[in-house]
């Protein structure tokens, strides 16, 4: 008879995932109000009053204005700080720089790589 090994749900790189666990980091490609919304939805179950320091980066065709007044009247959230390009490369410092602050880096997922270089 053959062994039943139970499912683990399927995760999808990028989405809600840990960068690093001190300070704990997270990163989600959220990038449009709906996605947002569901990511502070998903932090409020996994994460009971916990603040979240968030990192945002919004593509220029985003509705951006609308993303940062959900993330800025959330209780999830503690600060909310908008990335530009040039803030990029010293993304890694900048997170670093957040501790003790549990970190959400939000946006594209064209700031992955700048998460995921050592």
């Amino acid at each position: 008879m053959a062994e039943t090994l139970p499912l683990s749900p399927p995760t999808v790189p990028g989405r809600l995932e840990t960068i690093q666990t001190s300070p704990l980091t997270l990163f989600d490609p959220a990038h449009n109000p709906q996605a947002v919304e569901q990511v502070l939805q998903s932090l409020s179950h996994l994460y009971p009053n916990t603040q979240w320091k968030v990192y945002f980066f919004c593509q220029k065709d985003k509705d951006k204005t609308r993303m940062l007044q959900i993330l800025r009247s959330s209780s999830v959230t503690k600060e909310v700080i908008i990335l530009e390009e040039s803030d990029l490369p010293s993304l890694r410092n900048l997170i670093a720089n957040a501790y003790p602050n549990p970190t959400l880096v939000l946006g594209s997922f064209r700031i992955y790589p700048f998460l995921k270089s050592p």
